[in-house]
Order: C-alpha cells, then sequence, then structure tokens
C-alpha cells in the first residue's frame, strides 16, 4: 500500500505472496501451518496503530487482485491456505461499501455476503476449507 510495494503471484501453487496488504486470524492455537484455513481476514496500513486503509488504496488492490487467481495467500508471519482473490475481494469492497476499519472480518461472512467485524478471534466462524507459472504485479 505504498508506492513501489509489489505482490508475487506463484500460478502454478496458486500462492499469493501479499506482504502486509491482507492479515489473518486463526483460531486459538493455529497459525495456518497445520493446513486450516483462518477465521477471518482483515487489511491495515498500521496494524498496531489500527490505521485502516483509503478508498483510494483498497480500490487499487481490487484492481491488483483481480487479475490473480490465487487460493492461498501468504505475509511475512501467515500461511492462509484457503484465502482466495473472492474473499480479499470481497473484504476490500465491504470496506469500500461500509466503514474504512481494520477489524477482522469471517471469512465465512465474506462467502455469505454478510460481511461484519469479528470482534474476536474465538468468535470467527470456523470456514469451508476449500482446495491449492510465477508472475508478479507491481501494487505501484
Amino acid at each position: 500500500h505504498y508506492e513501489g510495494h509489489s505482490v508475487l503471484f506463484d500460478a502454478r501453487h496458486r500462492r499469493l505472496y501479499c506482504g502486509d496488504a491482507l492479515k489473518f486470524d486463526f483460531a486459538a492455537g493455529h497459525d495456518g501451518t497445520d493446513g486450516r484455513p483462518p477465521e477471518a481476514i482483515s487489511c491495515h496500513k498500521g496494524f498496531h496503530y489500527e490505521i485502516p486503509l483509503s478508498p483510494d488504496e483498497l480500490r487499487h488492490y481490487i484492481r491488483v487482485f483481480e487479475a490473480l487467481p490465487f487460493t492461498t495467500a501468504l505475509t511475512p508471519f501467515e500461511f492462509a491456505r484457503g484465502v482466495t482473490r473472492e474473499h480479499a475481494i470481497a473484504l476490500y469492497r465491504e470496506l469500500l461499501a461500509t466503514s474504512l476499519h481494520t477489524k477482522p472480518i469471517r471469512l465465512t461472512d465474506l462467502e455469505a455476503g454478510d460481511a461484519r467485524p469479528a470482534t474476536t478471534a474465538a468468535e470467527a466462524a470456523t470456514p469451508q476449507t476449500l482446495t491449492a507459472e510465477p508472475a508478479a504485479a507491481s501494487l505501484s
């Protein structure tokens, strides 16, 4: 979300290496390395300061992600199997349609079109597990 940032898309494995463009919340005791998908997803400009992305940044991510059919997303801290392009775009569109915030939204709510922030990871419903030639996309 800063000029010059980029994402890496591994088309063969349908994985998006997205830096901090997305943030994932897992069930207690899980971190994504066990193959379980996260329960909720969020985005931010400054996670610890709860700074939301701007409308222009959200629209920019939508344009970038529309071209990348990923089924797994990775950040420097998280391996989110089962998070798809559709989840990410639904998150960004929900924020544009309602209010800008950094609270996690349950994947199942995004899938159902009934997005509302999850106040804690424990409140997030267990999502359905979705089944996984390198290319890079610039965010600038």
